[in-house]
């Protein structure tokens, strides 16, 4: 890939990890996918600034919890 093209992977966190692959998305295509590809891209940072947002809640939660809060 020279960077005009995206492939997705999504793994599955099971006994046994499975993945699948989305298809290919091509910047030069003439439906110029480049708008889908940055729809993934923003969906994919709101799904990790929520996990980090909510990781780092429960950490403070547990903190006050042992009384070892800053």
């Amino acid at each position: 890939m020279t960077g005009g093209s995206f492939i997705f992977v999504k793994l599955i966190k099971t006994e046994v990890p499975q993945y699948a692959t989305s298809k290919v998305f091509a910047i030069r295509n003439p439906g110029n996918e480049l708008f889908d590809v940055l729809r993934i891209l923003k969906r994919l940072s709101k799904i990790v600034i929520n996990r980090h947002i909510y990781k780092r809640g429960n950490r403070e939660h547990r903190s006050w919890e042992q009384g070892t809060h800053p």
